[in-house]
């Protein structure tokens, strides 16, 4: 006799994903309840475990669900400019955008992930790692193409810049959390991008 099939899902994926994001990045992972997860994502404690299997694995889900929208919204900023130089403007404006009121004090996933979990966990400090590694490589191929197309000095270390850039994109997700005002994101954007001359 064949089993009958189970009741099929009732709700989206990639809305409890998104609604589990905004707790994990307000909250962290630890101060993080399942409680909290049923409550945000609509769902009862057995659901979340039935769909998810845990609290780390929603978490990880969460986690590559959260980079895949980062890194798409990323590329469009950076598909409405032309130059190298103006691409980068484009991803330093989006960073300062999103630390911006409250998805500001929500916060950046990636960040509050490697400031809590990194040393805690390998294959999480290793996925970080990851992240952050391809988020350089981009930015660095964007400095290239800038020195190429004659937007950024010639003298800038591509490697070295890259870097530095990620590195402000970061803490503007930081300091996004304290609610910070508009001005002074523009002015660290501003400054970024006096780097490349």
């Amino acid at each position: 006799m064949t089993a009958l099939p189970g009741r099929p899902r009732t709700f989206d994926t990639d809305v409890a994903l998104a609604n589990a994001i905004n707790v994990f990045s307000t909250k962290g992972y630890n101060g993080t309840s399942i409680k909290d997860l049923s409550e945000s994502l609509n769902l009862t404690a057995g659901s979340i475990y039935k769909a998810f299997k845990d609290k780390r694995t929603l978490f990880m889900k969460a986690l590559d669900y959260y980079k895949d929208q980062r890194y798409t919204l990323s590329q469009v900023r950076i598909a409405q400019a032309d130059s190298g130089r103006e691409k980068i403007r484009n991803l330093l404006n989006g960073y300062a955008q999103d630390s911006l009121g409250e998805s500001g004090q929500i916060g950046c996933m990636v960040v509050a992930t490697a400031v809590e979990l990194s040393s805690e966990d390998s294959e999480i400090k290793q996925k970080i790692n990851r992240l952050f590694d391809s988020g350089i490589k981009t930015i660095r191929e964007l400095i290239i193409l800038g020195q190429q197309d004659g937007s950024i000095s010639m003298a800038i270390d591509p490697d070295k810049m890259a870097q530095t850039i990620h590195s402000i994109t970061q803490g503007m997700r930081v300091i996004g959390k304290v609610n910070v005002d508009k001005s002074h994101l523009e002015n660290i954007v501003s400054t970024s991008m006096s780097l490349l001359d």
